[in-house]
């Protein structure tokens, strides 16, 4: 079951990298730039308004602490909150920064297309928290996978000239609107499945007692982190933006987005891990624990090394030429990027075990440097310093998180 769990999970990672490679190849690093700077505003304020709730429903529901109708219920005044949340730090920005955010297009803006996003997203994570907790979540992957393939096959279709005018739809504000509605029929089909799935009798009736002192706990911990975690990973886009150009953006961003292909199987295995690491299952001993994490480890090097000559071949062929000044930014980013996923299954597993604390720590770690080298080192060496700043950072963060993980299982 873990294997079809991983293939899946990889088959739906490896085609949604499919569509932003494609996203990328055709709307130039200019668009690809207004594409990445809409994605990550929608990811940002996903992880803000969304409280990361999902990360709490799943720990306590793999516990039987808290059940559908209880989720259910706080689902409906909570995404009326997002709603206003979303209008406010809209304004906020605009207002006190004099940045618009979700735009589609260099004069377009897209806040409504932003907020369909968000609220997919948040549904989507939410009902995909509850089905890893049930262990029933293959279906709804199942169903990701086909919508991005369906979406896939319509972009090449495009492409070929098949169907529709490939001069029209590549631009970013026919390609965000579009890659929007893909995320709100996952939603659906997310709730959908919840539903259909559910054993119980769903009251809709708010329960306090969801909102207790461990669950708020645990969910503000995983929040601070993943909001910090968050701002050191994809700041940099913002900044890159603020100081240089949308076309740098682009370019940066596909380095970026290759680079982080090694995250895939940490984060593969570590949605696969945490539920059984939280019931302390005997498959996810300290020892059996230690050798997945050594063999990912391996895996990744190896990975890496293979890459470096790879790259410049990949975008010759596949990306164009337009795309090659990504490849000294890519081969700054690997070494901090492999010595990260470390830092991915030591957090799963501290967090797994309720111990959060650590990994919000090594976060705000990892912010810091960034930030302060990202100021430093982005103006003095365009992209190249933002992926300088970026390795530094994730390189010390997850030496502190072995550090720390060490004296935790001594104690």
């Amino acid at each position: 079951m873990i294997t079809k769990n991983i293939v899946i999970r990889i088959l739906q990672q490896l085609l949604l990298f499919l569509i932003t490679l494609i996203i990328a190849r055709f709307t130039q690093p200019q668009g690809n730039g207004i594409f990445s700077l809409f994605i990550t505003d929608v990811s940002f304020f996903v992880l803000l308004l969304g409280f990361c709730l999902e990360s709490g429903i799943t720990y306590f529901s793999a516990k039987n602490k808290i059940t559908l109708s209880q989720v259910a219920a706080l689902m409906i005044p909570l995404l009326f909150v997002q709603v206003i949340l979303f209008f406010i730090t809209y304004y906020f920005v605009a207002i006190v920064f004099h940045h618009t955010l979700y735009k589609i297009g260099l004069t377009d803006k897209g806040f409504l297309w932003g907020l369909l996003f968000i609220i997919s997203l948040i549904v989507f994570n939410y009902c995909n928290a509850l089905l890893s907790a049930k262990k029933i979540f293959f279906r709804i992957v199942v169903l990701n996978v086909l919508t991005q393939l369906i979406f896939l096959t319509v972009l090449f279709l495009i492409y070929l000239g098949v169907i529709g005018n490939a001069i029209v739809v590549f631009k970013p504000e026919v390609l965000i609107p579009a890659y929007t509605i893909l995320y709100a029929i996952q939603a659906v089909i997310a709730a959908l499945l919840v539903f259909k799935n559910n054993e119980e009798k769903i009251t809709w009736r708010f329960d306090k007692t969801i909102i207790n002192k461990d669950f708020l706990h645990y969910t503000a911990m995983v929040y601070a982190a993943n909001l910090l975690q968050f701002l050191a990973y994809r700041m940099d886009v913002w900044l890159i933006d603020y100081f240089k150009t949308k076309a740098d953006v682009g370019t940066y961003s596909l380095a970026v987005k290759i680079a982080q292909l090694w995250w895939l199987l940490p984060q593969l295995l570590s949605l696969l891990l945490f539920p059984l690491i939280a019931l302390e299952h005997e498959s996810v001993t300290e020892d059996k624990f230690k050798k997945i994490l050594k063999r990912t480890v391996i895996a990744s090097v190896v990975g890496a090394i293979a890459a470096v000559g790879a790259f410049p071949v990949f975008i010759h062929y596949v990306m164009g030429d337009i795309y090659m000044p990504s490849y000294i930014p890519f081969i700054y980013l690997l070494p901090g990027v492999l010595f990260f996923t470390i830092n991915i299954l030591l957090a799963t597993r501290m967090a797994g075990r309720g111990n959060i604390k650590i990994n919000m720590q090594a976060s705000a770690i990892c912010f810091i440097f960034i930030l302060l080298l990202d100021i430093w080192l982005i103006p003095m060496l365009d992209i190249k310093g933002a992926a300088i700043a970026s390795s530094i950072g994730y390189t010390i963060s997850t030496l502190y998180t072995i550090i720390k993980y060490q004296q935790w299982i001594k104690n």
